[in-house]
């Protein structure tokens, strides 16, 4: 299941606090580890997210009120994790090949504009 960014943020702010146990986060800490362009994300966005996380089973919630969640990171988590770095490492090989490709086109490009002015000049 695909997230969008917040929810994506989030999701990494809990795996980077967590071990794979149950832990009890701060509902202000998870907003302080928050980016400054979600700095104003307020406690219904936060418990809509984490609520969709549940809801896709990459989170266990055992409890959440205003102030803090008690949550354990699943297996499913993971997997995504690895499968965006995946997708990382897979689009800048494509990057590094398309720009290999346009150089080596633009020098093939000039090599036979230069040997059509000298045999044509």
């Amino acid at each position: 299941v695909a997230l969008d960014k917040g929810s994506a943020r989030i999701l990494k702010i809990l795996s980077n606090s967590s071990n794979g146990d149950y832990k009890v986060l701060e509902i202000a800490n998870i907003i302080d580890m928050l980016p400054k362009k979600y700095a104003a994300i307020s406690y219904d966005e936060i418990s809509n997210i984490l609520a969709y996380l549940k809801a896709v089973e990459y989170i266990d919630i055992k409890y959440f009120d205003e102030k803090e969640v008690c949550f354990a990171i699943l297996p499913k988590s993971k997997i995504y994790e690895e499968n965006i770095l995946e997708d990382k490492k897979f689009n800048k090989k494509i990057a590094l090949v398309l720009l290999i490709s346009g150089v080596l086109s633009g020098i093939c490009g000039f090599c036979g504009a230069l040997l059509s002015h000298i045999i044509f000049g």
